[in-house]
């Protein structure tokens, strides 16, 4: 964990035990093993956000690019994090928490149990979602380090997790009975966002599942399920896109005419 913190934010003292327990309790969880060491070294970054010294610390970047600043999100202390949760609970899953921000309205979070359990999720203003992203903490934190100019929220240079575009075998099965949970959650609750993840953590090997999808009244379901196919290039899909993309009056056309413009069978 610790590489995160070389971001030359002005990181708070660590998190005491008696913080931990109360901001759990705040935020309604059980701490995950990862987060819970990420506020025992820092309880997430001051007021002031950037470290006074900032640009001395990075002398190594800004030698790369004078305009360099970092764009990775910080860790919110303890107190920002339940207080953002207490304001909205009632717009995200309740198996969801948020732990990162850039402080421009874009937001990481953790499910925290659920069939998503550890994962994490982007949320910005201008796109990303409810979908993991990333299969873990650390995998997001690597990513972060790595990156340290970038900024997670937009850039065109990550991959998310999910939806895969060819076999996993190391994660596939595990996917695919988290998927199972999930769909069967979304048909009990009519919950499209779940239903969305879902679809995202469906395994390449298991694509014809989406294809009644395609068919479906809420036309972000037919889209989103339109743009997992044409990525992985589902041959079975083709035609029934490729009609979609010409369909008068139908809202998903646009989305199956975004994925005829680059399928060729």
């Amino acid at each position: 964990m610790q590489p995160y913190f070389n971001a030359p934010y002005d990181w708070r003292p660590a998190a005491t035990s008696e913080q931990l327990e109360a901001a759990a309790q705040a935020l309604e969880i059980t701490w995950p093993d990862a987060l819970m060491s990420l506020y025992e070294e820092h309880d997430g970054a001051g007021p002031q956000r950037l470290a006074s010294d900032w640009e001395e610390q990075w002398e190594g970047v800004l030698d790369e690019d004078e305009d360099a600043r970092p764009q990775a999100p910080f860790l919110m202390s303890l107190e920002e994090a339940a207080a953002w949760y207490v304001s909205t609970a009632e717009l995200f899953p309740a198996d969801l928490r948020f732990f990162w921000t850039d402080d421009n309205s874009n937001y990481v979070g953790v499910y925290v149990r659920g069939p998503l359990e550890g994962m994490v999720c982007v949320l910005g203003h201008d796109g990303g979602g409810l979908v993991p992203v990333f299969r873990t903490i650390p995998s997001f934190l690597d990513w972060v380090d790595a990156h340290p100019l970038r900024d997670v929220f937009t850039d065109g240079a990550l991959v998310p997790a999910f939806p895969g575009r060819a076999p996993d075998p190391l994660h596939d099965e595990e996917d695919w009975q988290r998927a199972l949970s999930l769909y069967q959650n979304a048909e009990q609750r009519e919950d499209n966002p779940r239903l969305a993840c879902a679809m995202a953590l469906t395994p390449y090997g298991q694509s014809s599942v989406l294809l009644p999808f395609l068919d479906h009244p809420d036309f972000y379901v037919v889209a989103r399920a339109v743009e997992i196919l044409a990525q992985r290039r589902y041959t079975p899909a083709y035609t029934l896109i490729r009609e979609l993309a010409v369909q008068p009056g139908n809202r998903s056309n646009g989305a199956a005419e975004r994925a005829m413009r680059t399928w060729r069978p």
